[in-house]
C-alpha cells in the first residue's frame, strides 16, 4: 500500500526486485528476373540449432560459390541504371530519450518523436561490372535541397551501389564507420561465425525452381567485430540472394555511430544469376559523450531500374572498382528521373518492408540482450533541454544534470536531478527500463516533478522559459508530484499499448519568482493536495495517410480510487496530430485534434483547460475549462523562399464545459484572483490568423484573432516534434 505523504521507500525496493528479475521483401523485378521475396510458406526452423550439419553444408557451398563472380562463371558482365535517394534527417526523440511521466516512456525507450528532413539528394548512376572484379559507377544526374543548414559531406559509398555483396571484407563510410569486417560467407567465416537455418522460400519460374534459405548469423565471440543478422542463400548454387544485418559494437570505428543497418536485395535473372535489385542502408549518429534525444540519420535507398547481362563489347573497367561523377552542369541537365526528390519511402521511414528497428530487434534476439549500439555504457544523459536549464514562475531558475547506464541494448538505468533556486526543493528521478516477454517494463521513482495541469501543452520547454523571462508568462499551470510508477508496454494494433499503476503525492505550486522588470505575473492556480493511487492505460501509433503525410494517434485513460488515495475520478484524453510530408512541397499542412473528458469527483488539477496558445489562440490563456473539452487546429503553408520561409494560414476551434463534477472542482478557482478562475466556453469558439514559418517551419511567428469576442494574439512557437526535445 502506498504510504500517505511523499515517502517512496517501497519504490526503491521494487527497483531492486526488477534487477533480479520472414519478412517478404519487395525487390525490383527487372525483365527476366525473379525477386528473392517471391516465396511460398516458410519451412519449419532447423531443429538442429546453431552450426548444425545441414546449415554448415549450405554455408560451405556458399563460401565456395563466392570464389567466383556471383556464383556462376557464365556471367561475364552487366550494366545497369540505378536511381538513389539519400536523405539526411534529424532524429527527434532517439538516443537518449527517457520518460517524462507519460505512459510508455522510460530509460532506454525506443525512438519516438519522429524525424525532420535536413537535406535530400537524388542521384542517377550508370553501373558497369566486368568479371572478375572490375567495375565503374558513374553519377550521371544529381539534384539536392537543403531544408536546414548543414555542412554534411557524404562518403562515396553512401552514394553508390554495393557490388558483390561487399566482397570478402565489409567497409562502410570508406572504412571510417566500419572497416574490414569479415563477410559471413567469405573464406574463413565458418570458424568466426555461428549459423542457424531459420526458414526457406520456394521460387519457381519457367525452366527453373530453387529454394532460398534464410540463415541467421552471429559471431562466435560477440565481443569481436562482426555481422549479426540474416543471409539468404540459393540452395542450388550457394549464391547470396539477400543480406539483412547490423554489426556488433566493436565493429564501429566512429564513436558517434549508434547503429548501422544494411539490407541488400537481389533478383534472379534468367534463372541463373542473383544480381543487385535494391539497397537500404541506415546510419544513425549521436553525440559520443552525451545521451540526448537528438540524432543524425543518413538513410539511403537505391533501386536498379534496368539491368542487362553479358553486354557485347564492354570496355575495360578499373580493377577493384571506381566511382566517378560528371561535372555539375551535366548532372544538372539530367532529365531521366522516374520519381520526385521526396517521393521515396525512405523520406518518411514508414516503408512497408522490414526497417532498421526490426533488423536491430532481430539482431538482439540472435545475440541475446547484448549491447549492439555503438555508444558507451555510462554517459551523461538529459531527456530534454529543459531538464538542464529552465525558468518558471513557480521555480525560478532551474539547473539540472543526469546520467544513463546501459546494461545492454535493451536495459538501462537513468538518474536525473535538478535544483529550482526559488522553490528550494530538488527535483529528481530514478528510472529503469528493460524487456518483459514481448514488451517492455518501465519503473521510475520521482520527487517534486514539475507538472502542468493542461492536459494540452501550450508551450514547449525553451519557449516557456523565454516567455517567462520576457513577459512573466510561462504558459503553464503547475503543481508538483512525488511518487512512483510501474508500466508495461507491448505492441498492439500497429502501435504500442502501455498499462501501469501510479502512486504519488500531489503538492501545490506557489508563485515564487518574478521576471526582470515590472511585468504583471499571472497567479498560480491552487490545487487540492493529496495522494493519488491510479491505474493508467495509453496507446500510441504513428502511421502514414493521405495526402502524403504522417499521423500520430494518442489515447490515455487514468482511473484513480479513494480506497487508497484521496481522489476518485477517471480522465480520458485522445489526440491526433498530422503533418504533410516533403513530397507535397511547396504546399504543406499540419493539424491537431484533441478530446478529453473527466468523470467522478475530480480535484481541480484534473480539470481540462482550454483557450489561448496551444488550443484556440486569440482568447485569454486557459480561460475556459471543465470536465469535457475538444479543440481542432489546422494550418496550411506555402513556401515563399524555398523551404526557409513559408507563409502560414491558421484556423482553430474549441469548446469546453462542465457538468456537476466539473462545476464542483472549478469552485476552487472561481473566487480566485484574475487569471485563476475558469468558465465554460459557451459554445464553440473559433479563431483565424496567419504567420510565417522559418527554417522549414521549425520556428513559427504567428498572429491569430479570436472571432467570438477574442483579441489579436502574437505567438512565437516551434514545431511540436522539435518541442519534444526542448
Amino acid at each position: 500500500m502506498f504510504e500517505r505523504g511523499p515517502t517512496i521507500r517501497w519504490t526503491l525496493a521494487a527497483l531492486g526486485s526488477i534487477l533480479l528479475l520472414p519478412a517478404a521483401a519487395r525487390a525490383h523485378r527487372a525483365p527476366g528476373a525473379v525477386a528473392a521475396a517471391a516465396a511460398t510458406a516458410p519451412a519449419p526452423p532447423d531443429t538442429a540449432g546453431w552450426n548444425g550439419q545441414r546449415v554448415m553444408a549450405l554455408v560451405g557451398r556458399a563460401v565456395e560459390a563466392r570464389r567466383g563472380a556471383w556464383a556462376d562463371t557464365s556471367l561475364h558482365n552487366f550494366e545497369a541504371t540505378v536511381e538513389a535517394h539519400v536523405y539526411f534527417l534529424a532524429g527527434l526523440g532517439g538516443e537518449g530519450a527517457s520518460a517524462s511521466g507519460a505512459p510508455g516512456g522510460g530509460a532506454g525507450a525506443p525512438e519516438a518523436g519522429g524525424e525532420h528532413m535536413v537535406r535530400a539528394d537524388q542521384l542517377a548512376l550508370r553501373v558497369r561490372w566486368k568479371a572478375p572484379d572490375a567495375s565503374l559507377q558513374t553519377i550521371v544526374g544529381r539534384r539536392s535541397e537543403k531544408r536546414l543548414p548543414t555542412r554534411i559531406r557524404y562518403h562515396i559509398d553512401h552514394l553508390s551501389l554495393v557490388l558483390g555483396n561487399f566482397g570478402g571484407r565489409i567497409r562502410i563510410g570508406e572504412g571510417s564507420e566500419v572497416r574490414d569486417v569479415l563477410h559471413p560467407v567469405a573464406p574463413g567465416a565458418t570458424s568466426f561465425y555461428s549459423y542457424r537455418l531459420a526458414d526457406s522460400l520456394g521460387i519457381r519460374m519457367p525452366g527453373r525452381s530453387t529454394t532460398v534459405y534464410r540463415v541467421e548469423v552471429r559471431p562466435r565471440d560477440p565481443e569481436r567485430p562482426g555481422v549479426v543478422g540474416s543471409v539468404y542463400l540459393d540452395g542450388a548454387t550457394g549464391a547470396v540472394a539477400r543480406m539483412r544485418f547490423t554489426f556488433t559494437p566493436s565493429a564501429y570505428r566512429d564513436p558517434t555511430v549508434v547503429a548501422i543497418t544494411v539490407d541488400l536485395r537481389s533478383a534472379l535473372h534468367e534463372g541463373r544469376w542473383w544480381l543487385p535489385a535494391e539497397q537500404w542502408v541506415d546510419i544513425r549518429r549521436t553525440a559520443s559523450w552525451l545521451a540526448f534525444p537528438l540524432s543524425g540519420v543518413i538513410r539511403t535507398h537505391l533501386e536498379v531500374r534496368d539491368l542487362r547481362v553479358n553486354v557485347p563489347h564492354m570496355p575495360d573497367l578499373p580493377e577493384g572498382g571506381k566511382v566517378v561523377t560528371l561535372g555539375p552542369a551535366s548532372l544538372h541537365r539530367y532529365g531521366g528521373w522516374s520519381d520526385g526528390l521526396y517521393d521515396d519511402a525512405a523520406a518518411s521511414g514508414l516503408r512497408g518492408t522490414v526497417g532498421p528497428e526490426e533488423v536491430r530487434a532481430e539482431a538482439r534476439r540472435l545475440v541475446g540482450a547484448d549491447l549492439l549500439g555503438g555508444s558507451g555504457r555510462l554517459r551523461p544523459a538529459v531527456p530534454d533541454v529543459s531538464s538542464v536549464i529552465r525558468a518558471r514562475r513557480s521555480e525560478g531558475l532551474f539547473l539540472g544534470i543526469g546520467a544513463r547506464w546501459r546494461m545492454d541494448d535493451v536495459r538501462a538505468f537513468e538518474a536525473h536531478a535538478g535544483w529550482p533556486f526559488e522553490a528550494g526543493r530538488p527535483e529528481w528521478r530514478l528510472g529503469y527500463a528493460g524487456p518483459l516477454g514481448g514488451g517492455r517494463i518501465d519503473l521510475e521513482a520521482y520527487g517534486n516533478r514539475f507538472t502542468d495541469i493542461g492536459p494540452f501543452v501550450a508551450a514547449d520547454g525553451v519557449v516557456a522559459s523565454a516567455g517567462f523571462v520576457a513577459g512573466g508568462e510561462d504558459f503553464t499551470d503547475p503543481y508538483f508530484r512525488t511518487g512512483a510508477r510501474l508500466a508495461v508496454t507491448w505492441p498492439l494494433a500497429g502501435g504500442r499499448l502501455s498499462a501501469g499503476v501510479r502512486a504519488e503525492r500531489q503538492r501545490r505550486a506557489l508563485l515564487v519568482a518574478l521576471p526582470p522588470g515590472d511585468e504583471l505575473v499571472r497567479p498560480v492556480r491552487p490545487i487540492r493536495e493529496g495522494d493519488l493511487a491510479a491505474v493508467e492505460l495509453a496507446w500510441r501509433r504513428t502511421f502514414a495517410g493521405p495526402p502524403a503525410g504522417t499521423f500520430e494517434a494518442r489515447a490515455d485513460l487514468l482511473g484513480s480510487t479513494d480506497a487508497i488515495g484521496d481522489f476518485a475520478f477517471t480522465r480520458a484524453t485522445a489526440a491526433l496530430e498530422g503533418r504533410s510530408g516533403p513530397a507535397l512541397e511547396p504546399w504543406g499542412w499540419d493539424a491537431e485534434v484533441g478530446l478529453a473528458a473527466v468523470a467522478g469527483s475530480p480535484p481541480p488539477q484534473a480539470l481540462l483547460l482550454l483557450g489561448g496558445r496551444g488550443t484556440v489562440p486569440g482568447y485569454p490563456f486557459r480561460a475556459w475549462g471543465g470536465d469535457h473539452a475538444a479543440f481542432a487546429r489546422l494550418a496550411l503553408s506555402h513556401d515563399v523562399v524555398g523551404s526557409w520561409v513559408r507563409l502560414r494560414a491558421i484556423g482553430a476551434a474549441g469548446w469546453a464545459g462542465w457538468g456537476e463534477a466539473g462545476a464542483a472542482a472549478a469552485d476552487a478557482w472561481r473566487a480566485g484572483p484574475a487569471g485563476v478562475g475558469i468558465r465554460e466556453s459557451r459554445g464553440v469558439r473559433t479563431s483565424l490568423g496567419g504567420g510565417v514559418g522559418i527554417a522549414d517551419g521549425l520556428i513559427r511567428v504567428e498572429a491569430v484573432r479570436g472571432l467570438d469576442g477574442g483579441v489579436w494574439e502574437w505567438m512565437v512557437s516551434v514545431d511540436p516534434r522539435l518541442g519534444k526535445i526542448l
